[in-house]
């Protein structure tokens, strides 16, 4: 069928009569613009140390007791690493350490800065 709103009418009503579930296929951009999703403000941007700033989609509950707040974009690889050992897990700062030295944590993301190769410059 050729393209335009005209079009997407009666590809939606043929769609139905066949019993058939149908809808319009949007790019992001039209996602971005789109109102209902505006209104339930589903895009968030937030902050990544690798990408940047980036749109990131919200829960797509709305509860009113217990609001969805996003605060952070998913971590890098190991970026979290610390706050689970130490917060989480319940490890000392020497276990820790002890644990990179045997090589049981080993993302760059475990090794102190001290102990990081420099980099020309």
């Amino acid at each position: 069928m050729a393209e335009g709103p005209q079009n997407q009418v009666v590809s939606r009503i043929v769609c139905w009569q066949c019993g058939a579930a149908s809808g319009v296929v949007q790019t992001c951009e039209d996602l971005f613009h789109d109102p209902q999703l505006k209104h339930r403000q589903h895009f968030r941007f937030l902050e990544h140390k690798a990408i940047g700033r980036a749109a990131h989609q919200a829960p797509a509950y709305i509860l009113s007791k217990t609001p969805n707040h996003i605060w952070k974009a998913g971590p890098c690889l190991g970026e979290d690493n610390e706050f689970v050992y130490k917060e989480i897990l319940g490890y000392s700062d020497e276990e820790v350490t002890q644990f990179l030295l045997d090589g049981i944590i080993t993302t760059e993301h475990d090794i102190p800065d001290v102990l990081k190769p420099k980099k020309p410059e």
